[in-house]
């Protein structure tokens, strides 16, 4: 479901002019196996503060990782399934943790809230 949205990119051509350099649902879309259902869509990321601005390569076209660069930032949609409470185990948690690439969160929490949407 998260990817059901467009992300419009916008640069510079060699005039300077602002253009639009992509129009199109985002490519980054991860697919949590722990837990079923479970998706992370990378809209944007950027390494560092303040942002570069220019017409390079996608930012978000790199392996899951929860945490931004140290100065750096991410806008992501989190997909969570409706249902029941996901239990797990301490070792499962860290496979958990590890597939999104925040394996020193492991021992945080074990147990992840089942999300209720309002209508």
């Amino acid at each position: 479901m998260s990817a059901n949205f467009r992300r419009i990119v916008t640069g510079h051509d060699q005039q300077g002019q602002a253009i639009i350099t992509s129009d199109m649902t985002p490519p980054a879309v991860f697919a949590i196996k722990s837990v079923p259902g479970l998706t992370f869509t990378e809209v944007w990321r950027t390494a560092d503060s303040p942002a570069r601005i220019d017409n390079g390569p996608d930012p978000t076209l790199v392996p899951l990782n929860l945490l931004p660069a140290p100065r750096g930032s991410v806008i992501r949609v989190l997909d969570i399934p409706p249902g029941g409470v996901h239990e797990t185990d301490g070792s499962a948690a860290a496979d958990s943790f590890a597939e999104i690439g925040a394996s020193q969160n492991a021992g945080s929490r074990q147990s992840v809230a089942p999300v209720h949407a309002s209508h």
